[in-house]
């Protein structure tokens, strides 16, 4: 038994292999889990001097690019390329119904990232692994399609850590104030530097190894998706089922969803995802489901290995629903921080909304788990940079 799962979500059960992408990276284990890959980090590159007063902000861990002006990344100086291998890409079925593999090749790109140096997954008692995650999706015409893929590279936690000094130092030379909910990176906004924050992060995934990646793939008119997850195998995806998940929420005003297959948490909100039958529930209820899904919404109490893709995504829309549609009070166990605006993305009105982290067409979505894991991430890393002295 390997000592912690590497999935960015749980899933329910094996289903039928549809498609997949390949992404280029290296060796990671074989099987439903996991294990972390041997990773060896440079223990002479330098940290970056940081002022005594610094802390790291949410937008040291979590970056969001703003969308190329054109098509893929050559559209705009300073953006990602797509990181994936084109020649393996076009043996797959494509991300999208209405895009060919050689356009989806092209388009896609880097929309955004996250830094983590302690991501854990399975509960209290796993083992955590340092790690960044990078968000590519199709961006056409100056739009991102409705579709994404995450790719989890395991990366030794001084590399994590430095990386996110060096976020954090440029941010500061730059004078931006990092007490701002999370949206576009202001240093990603300026041609200038963007390609320095690209840098930084493509510094940090070439010391480590790709261990697995998630696709949402979109259906038809952006009302239908499927959640896919593949661990690696010899820098390519692993033998075997697919593990998936599909969504569909017909309505962009509202909220009417279904999943397949359902999930099985204690924290069930699924009575917030229909507005008929929510809006037939007692208050008490509908409350009693608002408060589990801010439950799923603190990494406090639940981490992607107690959740599955579904109940995690969806977890904003449902309750942006459900305080829109009666008189609920703040859930008592959700995530509070004295230190980070929590302020979530305001698009979750909107159902179809699935993203955590990524764009639906031009509009940018940040959902509270997102802000949630980016402070904590933000506070461990100000205190390893403390214990390491490059915070005095």
């Amino acid at each position: 038994m390997c000592a912690v799962c590497h999935r960015p979500c749980r899933m329910l059960k094996r289903m039928p292999r549809a498609w997949s992408m390949v992404v280029a990276g290296a060796v990671a284990a074989a099987g439903a889990c996991v294990p972390p890959p041997a990773v060896v980090a440079d223990d002479e590159a330098p940290f970056p001097t940081l002022p005594a007063d610094a802390r790291v902000a949410l937008m040291d861990v979590a970056l969001a690019w703003p969308l190329p002006p054109g098509t893929g990344p050559d559209s705009g100086a300073g953006f990602l390329g797509p990181i994936l291998r084109c020649e393996d890409l076009l043996v797959f079925e494509p991300l999208t119904r209405t895009d060919t593999a050689e356009t989806l090749c092209a388009a896609l790109t880097v929309t955004a990232a996250r830094l983590d140096p302690c991501f854990t997954e399975g509960g209290a008692g796993s083992v955590c692994q340092p790690q960044v995650r990078l968000v590519l999706q199709p961006v056409v015409a100056g739009q991102a399609r409705d579709a994404s893929i995450h790719a989890f590279y395991a990366v030794p936690e001084r590399e994590v850590v430095r990386a996110i000094a060096r976020l954090t130092a440029l941010r500061l030379e730059h004078a931006i104030d990092g007490r701002r909910p999370l949206g576009v990176h202001p240093l990603l906004e300026d041609e200038g530097v963007r390609g320095v924050v690209g840098d930084i992060v493509t510094d940090a995934i070439a010391s480590g190894q790709l261990a697995h990646f998630t696709q949402i793939t979109v259906h038809g008119g952006d009302a239908a998706w499927t959640f896919e997850f593949r661990p690696f195998v010899d820098g390519k995806p692993g033998e075997g089922d697919a593990l998936q998940q599909h969504v569909l929420s017909a309505s962009p005003s509202t909220i009417t969803v279904s999943v397949t297959p359902d999930g099985d948490s204690v924290d069930d909100f699924s009575v917030l995802l229909d507005d008929e039958f929510a809006s037939a529930a007692p208050v008490a209820e509908q409350q009693a489901a608002y408060d589990h899904a801010a439950r799923i919404e603190n990494p406090g109490i639940h981490d992607p290995g107690t959740i599955d893709c579904a109940r995690c995504h969806l977890a904003a829309p449902a309750r942006a629903a459900a305080s829109a549609r009666s008189p609920l009070v703040d859930s008592p166990d959700a995530f509070v921080s004295a230190t980070h605006d929590l302020t979530p993305g305001a698009v979750f009105s909107n159902p179809q909304f699935i993203h955590a982290f990524a764009w639906r067409h031009t509009d940018l979505a940040v959902n509270a788990r997102v802000v949630n894991e980016a402070a904590v991430s933000a506070d461990l890393a100000t205190t390893i940079l403390s214990d390491l002295g490059v915070l005095p």
